[in-house]
């Protein structure tokens, strides 16, 4: 199997270098950069990557918005959106237009591969990380055939891969 690739939106070019370097050397490559959401928009159309990194504040408008616009797309889109905002608000609005997880800024390594890999395995807010806290996130379960945390009795995000 191929890497897995990845399209990052943030509209901060330190931000968009910082995740791809956190990619380098993993089981991911970043197909593309958008620094805005009509930008993320076209190269998600054109590239369709397995995953999104997407940032909360873009120029044109929001990233649930740029969300809401790539899931009308593809209603498979697996979107996990990584911002310096600490808001269980906005953890959410985004579980309700279809983001599958979310990190806080500044995003360890770790914690991003981890992420990925729950994500690709079907395991919806497994890992959402604010504060450095995980948050008690209602997980969907999988499709048929998934791993799942309840599988391995406890949380997902608890779950070494």
């Amino acid at each position: 199997m191929g890497k897995l690739r990845v399209l990052i939106v943030d509209d901060s070019k330190i931000s968009r270098v910082m995740i791809a370097e956190h990619l380098r050397e993993t089981d991911f490559e970043v197909c593309g950069m958008a620094a805005d959401a009509v930008e993320a928009l076209k190269l998600y159309e054109e590239l369709r990557p397995d995953f999104v990194t997407m940032d909360m504040n873009l120029p044109d408008t929001n990233g649930l918005e740029c969300s809401r616009r790539i899931l009308a797309l593809d209603a498979d889109a697996r979107i996990l959106m990584i911002s310096a905002m600490k808001d269980l608000k906005l953890i959410t609005q985004g579980k309700a237009v279809g983001v599958r997880a979310f990190l806080q800024k500044p995003v360890s390594q770790a914690d991003l591969l981890d992420t990925l890999y729950l994500i690709g395995q079907g395991i919806r807010h497994a890992g959402d990380r604010v504060s450095g806290t995980l948050c008690k996130a209602v997980c969907t379960c999988p499709p048929a055939g998934r791993v799942g945390a309840s599988q391995h009795g406890g949380r997902a995000g608890d779950r070494t891969l």
